[in-house]
């Protein structure tokens, strides 16, 4: 949206989780429909299953790469999938002001400078409520195709949160995604798998 000119905060009641916008809602079922292609290319089996970050526009995505999976395969939301909970990604939205961009006024306001009061009131939750996908109430159109009853094998153990100050660092993120993808690959011997996260 950003580089459309355009500010992606606006776009959710959620401004920590922002939907795709109609553009890349396409690009997500034209890459659904052209896998089963590429795996039969690649000569892979078909797809056993597909894991998605909480976050809104990354289910939006794993929606669409499920369309034409065989068995209409619900897609399974892990914790250890999600982006960075770090000072950079909380100022994307927390701050006042903000047009979504990663390390929103640093500089000019240091975090001790920052009006707790201002901040938006989910940044001083602990980050495992603000990943709660089942209590958003604003994608009710691929809400049945989640797995509700999938409880996720990964998780964040740290209550990270804006204040107090408590992020992720970088090789924390790291180790947690690597963790994640080996505890997946457990269950998934020989089979394909999708992971659905984020790219920064």
């Amino acid at each position: 949206m950003r580089d459309a000119g355009q500010n992606w905060i606006p776009t959710s009641d959620r401004p920590w989780d922002p939907p795709l916008t109609v553009h890349g809602q396409e690009r997500a079922k034209a890459l659904g429909e052209a896998l089963p292609g590429i795996l039969e290319e690649l000569q892979l089996p078909p797809i056993a299953a597909i894991y998605s970050s909480p976050f809104w526009r990354c289910r939006q995505t794993a929606v669409g790469l499920a369309i034409k999976t065989t068995d209409e395969l619900k897609i399974k939301v892990e914790l250890g999938l999600s982006e960075s909970m770090n000072e950079n990604w909380y100022r994307s939205w927390a701050v006042p002001g903000t047009d979504g961009t990663w390390g929103y006024q640093k500089q000019e306001v240091p975090l001790a400078e920052l009006d707790v009061a201002s901040l938006h009131p989910a940044a001083t939750q602990p980050a495992q409520r603000v990943l709660d996908w089942k209590l958003s109430p604003i994608d009710k159109s691929i809400q049945g195709k989640m797995d509700g009853n999938h409880t996720s094998k990964s998780s964040l153990d740290t209550p990270y949160s804006m204040h107090p100050p408590n992020f992720e660092s970088f090789n924390m993120q790291r180790a947690r995604m690597k963790d994640t993808l080996e505890l997946l690959s457990v269950d998934h011997p020989n089979e394909t798998t999708v992971l659905v996260s984020h790219g920064k």
